[in-house]
């Protein structure tokens, strides 16, 4: 036996415990089928979508995070956003609610995702964040579709912008 093995799986079925209990005693707003994810289309003065190559995930993306306990997804994407690229939203607005299935600590978890249009938007973009992204930049809709990993997230503002004749 290889040392440590034990430990981890001990921990790992530890944290699955932890995590059905977390389910069935925690308030709403904190229980896991309550996770939000939010997603930002920022597009720059030429119509350009932001774009993020994401390290862990392997994919590239619209800027995404979720929500926090007790936050709105409203307010959780405004905070991503700034957290992320250091850019601050001025206004937008949402241009899709969804249901998803995503991997939490290697388990399957209902989420809701919400997609938003930034229309104003002010600020020095920055990757502040470079241990999560590798590099942050304009695309047009044609090279996002070229790409050959893409963000849930993104495929689905894909997906709208198609019904919304995006180029």
């Amino acid at each position: 036996m290889i040392p440590g093995v034990k430990v981890i799986s001990v921990v790992n079925s530890l944290r699955k415990i932890a995590r059905s209990l977390e389910a069935l005693t925690a308030p709403p707003g904190e229980r896991s089928e309550d996770i939000h994810g939010v997603g930002a289309v920022i597009k720059d003065d030429q119509g350009r979508i932001l774009m993020q190559d994401h390290v862990k995930g392997g994919f590239w993306t619209i800027p995404i995070g979720k929500a926090k306990i007790n936050q709105t997804p409203e307010d959780a994407v405004d905070m991503e956003v700034w957290e992320e690229t250091g850019l601050i939203i001025d206004a937008k607005h949402l241009i899709s609610r969804t249901p998803d299935r995503v991997k939490v600590y290697g388990e399957m978890v209902d989420i809701t995702v919400s997609i938003y249009a930034v229309d104003r938007y002010h600020g020095t973009l920055v990757n502040k964040e470079p241990e999560k992204h590798r590099e942050m930049k304009f695309m047009s809709i044609s090279d996002i579709r070229a790409l050959s990993s893409l963000s849930n997230n993104t495929k689905l503002f894909l997906d709208l912008s198609e019904k919304e004749g995006y180029q």
